[in-house]
């Protein structure tokens, strides 16, 4: 899964990078490199094989443009120059 987040505390899903419907085959040990806009992982896999914990292979995945798969959480904060300046009551 490729998660976000803007605290660190708070994680949220973004997608799913690769998945299988086979209980014996599994993606693993993920390296990730950002390259451009890109997201690569480079993942041991293991496919056609005995069981989910022996790799036989390593796999390259690529998501393009991955930052647009986060929505945009930040608040819309007032702008600093608009706040009341000291001695002037805030607006109620």
């Amino acid at each position: 899964m490729l998660m976000y987040s803007l605290d660190a505390l708070n994680w949220f899903q973004a997608g799913c990078i690769v998945m299988t419907r086979n209980p014996l085959e599994s993606y693993s040990s993920a390296s990730v490199l950002v390259r451009g806009g890109d997201l690569l992982l480079l993942s041991r896999t293991s496919q056609g094989d005995k069981n989910q914990h022996d790799t036989n292979l390593v796999t390259l995945h690529r998501v393009k443009q991955f930052r647009t798969l986060a929505l945009d959480l930040t608040m819309d904060m007032p702008d600093a120059t608009r706040l009341p300046k000291e001695g002037k009551a805030c607006p109620r």
